[in-house]
């Protein structure tokens, strides 16, 4: 009966020991693997950055090269010099390019004073455009472009970009410019970047102005005083965490920047929400 009891007394330290192992273990794999996921997670949306933001470049890029090679269009210059038929052509061609390019609002000419010339649509046909940077900008013989902003005519939320319309002597003869819808590029590239059920992909200008965002109500709206956007305005690029209020929980933030506008592309998702197979488990 001693040897009996005297094993009913160790077994039950030995299983206290055993079960303190076993969930020590259990513990330390869950640990182990959430730092496993959580690395999955921050690689997945930076990943999703790095793509959207070279997206975003090359959009950029690629509405600068629309415009340059329409600038060498003959029809441009005959029409500045007074050619009728020119400029009745010219007001086809910006009728066309709207047509066949949906993420235009308008394309237009305009004179030296500022007037516009010929425009699609026609409610630019009457506008002076000689106060605005963009304008002044093709007019010195730059290539121009306007801050972000919301369209007087339409609401759209729009990018302005120029370029100088040169005679044969050089000279500048005017100016042809676009107006860019920013919901178009925010539906085209980022809108389609989800990570679980609440990641998302957004955009900010050089001043923490939302350019583009899920929540059309957050467009334009100046968010530079949130510790996020500090550190994106900041930092340019990098890898950010974040406690976030809306969910209650810690978010990861990838940002980067896109050349020459100063707009920064961020992918950001929250932790708690992709980890929650863990939480099951």
């Amino acid at each position: 009966m001693f040897n009996v009891k005297l094993k009913g007394q160790l077994l039950i330290p030995i299983l206290c020991a055993v079960m303190i192992g076993v969930l020590g273990l259990l513990g330390f794999g869950n640990w182990k693997t959430s730092q496993i996921v959580e690395g999955i997670i921050i690689d997945s949306i930076s990943r999703d950055q790095v793509a959207a933001t070279r997206a975003v470049n090359d959009w950029v890029e690629n509405m600068s090269a629309n415009l340059a090679n329409w600038s060498h269009d003959k029809r441009l210059v005959a029409a500045l010099e007074g050619d009728q038929e020119a400029m009745a052509s010219i007001t086809d061609f910006t009728a066309t390019i709207l047509q066949d390019f949906p993420w235009y609002e308008a394309v237009a000419l305009v004179k030296p004073d500022g007037q516009v010339l010929a425009a699609s649509p026609a409610s630019y046909a009457t506008l002076n455009v000689s106060d605005r940077q963009y304008f002044q900008a093709a007019m010195r013989g730059e290539k121009g472009k306007s801050k972000p902003l919301t369209s007087r005519a339409t609401g759209n939320h729009i990018y302005i970009m120029s370029i100088p319309i040169k005679g044969k002597t050089g000279s500048i003869l005017g100016v042809l410019f676009v107006v860019v819808k920013l919901d178009s590029l925010y539906t085209n590239i980022l809108a389609p970047i989800k990570i679980g059920d609440n990641g998302y992909a957004f955009m900010v200008d050089s001043t923490g102005r939302v350019l583009g965002h899920p929540d059309p109500k957050q467009m334009m709206e100046n968010v530079a005083n949130t510790d996020f956007c500090k550190e994106m305005l900041s930092r340019k690029t990098g890898i950010y965490a974040y406690y976030s209020k809306l969910y209650d929980q810690q978010k990861y933030m990838a940002f980067g920047e896109v050349k020459g506008t100063g707009w920064i592309v961020s992918v950001t998702a929250p932790l708690g929400d992709l980890m929650a197979s863990l939480r099951v488990i």
